[in-house]
């Protein structure tokens, strides 16, 4: 199969990463989640450079710098934020979050929460009640919260998720790619705008077992701090995210939201929030 060759790049990162693969739906993959820092060259740099080589309808060959490896297909996706998460180097006023990004009346906030807490089916839902969508998952952001990169950019759903949103009255068009993803493969038609008036930061929980619809606490500015460390891709320069955390904690609200399910009234006491 032929190779290709791809540079992703944007004005937050110290250096380019070099992504080189044989396969289509790989390529679609980087496209899909890195448009518009993506771009084909006919060259690539030994440094930076990650290689993922399909090697049969199962299992595909990865290798970075001097660290080779081979990995199930449907981890693929995973397998390119991770190492790009792990290596990257980001200009020293950006901090990459694990965080979903939305916006309502001119007011942006971080939707923050672990792996499986719900922030791509809670984006979906709150983009079908007038919210706008920023990224559900990846992104970069400068302290000043004036230069946002998104590196995710349409919501990848289980259809579990698709099922939830079903039960509460919410039906998106979604196109089922096929792509290598773990679970995940469901994507809905929602496209990102521009968001960069991030005034919260709110930590979602979901917890099917609680007594009451959704409780509702203000952070702390330490609080807030905390949640941004904790919810950042760590770098090779932890003193550095932890100081860009605490510099966005001091100029942004924080607020933990628990709900038992129910995002109908869980977008209630988000609208108070934002007001």
């Amino acid at each position: 199969d032929k190779i290709k060759t791809f540079r992703i790049y944007c004005n937050a990162f110290k250096n380019p990463i070099y992504i080189e693969t044989n396969d289509e739906i790989i390529e679609k993959i980087l496209f899909l989640n890195f448009s518009p820092y993506i771009s084909r060259v006919s060259y690539r740099n030994e440094i930076n450079s990650l290689l993922l080589y399909k090697k049969d309808d199962h299992n595909l060959c990865i290798k970075f710098n001097n660290e080779q490896g081979n990995v199930p297909l449907n981890m693929v996706n995973h397998i390119i934020f991770a190492t790009i998460s792990k290596n990257i180097e980001l200009k020293d006023n950006y901090i990459f979050l694990h965080s979903a990004l939305l916006e309502k009346n001119g007011v942006g906030f971080f939707l923050l929460g672990g792996s499986n807490s719900g922030k791509s089916t809670l984006s979906a839902f709150l983009c079908s009640n007038g919210y706008q969508y920023g990224s559900d998952d990846k992104i970069i952001v400068s302290t000043n919260l004036q230069e946002v990169y998104i590196l995710n950019r349409k919501i990848q759903l289980r259809k579990a998720s698709l099922d939830i949103l079903s039960n509460q009255g919410v039906h998106i068009n979604y196109s089922n790619n096929k792509f290598y993803e773990y679970k995940r493969i469901e994507c809905l038609d929602i496209n990102p705008i521009v968001i960069n008036n991030i005034r919260i930061a709110l930590k979602v929980n979901r917890n099917e077992n609680a007594c009451t619809g959704v409780s509702l606490n203000e952070l702390s500015a330490d609080q807030t701090f905390k949640e941004l460390l904790y919810n950042s891709y760590i770098s090779k320069n932890l003193n550095k995210i932890a100081a860009n955390s605490a510099f966005i904690a001091s100029k942004i609200k924080g607020y933990s939201l628990e709900y038992n399910g129910d995002m109908r009234e869980l977008e209630k006491y988000l609208t108070k929030i934002i007001k």
